[in-house]
């Protein structure tokens, strides 16, 4: 099952199925738990596919997370969810679990490339694993195309965009969400979804579009809720332009989309040493488009 699940659920590209940073977490953590239980019992190993989904996971979350901080976006539905807390670090720092991942699946460790992390690397010491001293390359400016989510990196900052590129039902109305990062610092943010049994109108609004750092038409969100898990009317990307070398002064990534009710969002990245552009471009809508962008409440803004 676990191997059927993970060639269902997992693209080749590492992206989880969930559409959510946290509850990937979840599911690399569930992977890695099963090779290390495979290991301490010299069970049968796993299937080469199986590996490759698994080390694919790893690298996408490797993607997501802060070196520094450990902290992630808060992309997607988000209830808590941490299935082994073997260390005394924050709750969202995800740097335990790449160091775990990294460990089984690719005989390295991502340790170097982390700040004060020291204390991330007990998980390995509860569940009686070596240390490893092969570093592992950790991704820069990377596109994945099986999600629909672009990371990009330039000295000082991360930016990460989702776009609707859909294989299974999304959560949240989040399309053509961006996440900045400044030195470790998330200037740009996702409200994530706050809990799942909260009152209205809480329980509507951290999925809607309104929650997220992109454009809202005419006061409805970008798919319609059919039912509390489920939307419909996936929109299709359209003109998706990934242009990210490591050595390019400047980072780009476009992409739009029309909604089920034929209003048109194209926006326009360019990623650059100093600075952020953000163009976008509307049209199809019936009175207004509004732009929001959601920033750190612990920064005192001009």
């Amino acid at each position: 099952w676990l191997e059927n699940r993970a060639k269902r659920l997992i693209g080749a590209d590492g992206s989880f199925s969930q559409y959510s940073v946290n509850y990937h977490r979840m599911m690399l953590d569930t992977l890695s738990f099963s090779e290390t239980f495979r290991q301490w019992f010299s069970l049968e190993p796993f299937s080469h596919a199986f590996y490759e989904r698994a080390r694919a996971a790893t690298n996408w979350l490797a993607a997501m997370t802060d070196p520094k901080s450990g902290d992630v976006p808060n992309l997607g539905a988000n209830d808590g969810a941490r299935l082994f807390p073997l260390t005394e670090t924050d709750y969202r720092d995800y740097r335990p679990s790449l160091i775990w991942a990294y460990k089984v699946f690719s005989d390295s460790s991502p340790l170097n490339n982390f700040a004060n992390a020291n204390e991330c690397t007990a998980i390995l010491t509860w569940l009686g694993l070596e240390q490893v001293h092969n570093s592992a390359a950790l991704p820069t400016n990377i596109h994945f195309k099986d999600g629909g989510f672009v990371v990009l990196n330039s000295a000082t900052a991360r930016l990460v965009v989702n776009y609707p590129r859909f294989k299974f039902r999304p959560s949240q109305n989040d399309l053509l969400h961006i996440d900045l990062w400044v030195k470790s610092e998330n200037l740009l943010r996702d409200a994530g979804s706050y809990s799942y049994n909260c009152e209205e109108p809480w329980q509507s609004y951290f999925p809607s579009t309104a929650a997220h750092n992109t454009i809202r038409f005419d006061g409805r969100d970008q798919m319609p809720r059919i039912s509390r898990f489920l939307l419909g009317a996936w929109p299709k990307a359209k003109d998706v332009v990934f242009r990210a070398s490591d050595d390019s002064e400047t980072k780009r990534f476009t992409c739009g989309f029309k909604d089920y009710c034929g209003a048109v969002h194209y926006r326009a990245i360019d990623l650059q040493t100093d600075r952020l552009i953000i163009t976008d471009t509307v049209s199809g809508f019936t009175n207004k488009a509004v732009a929001r962008f959601r920033l750190t409440s612990e920064r005192k803004w001009q």
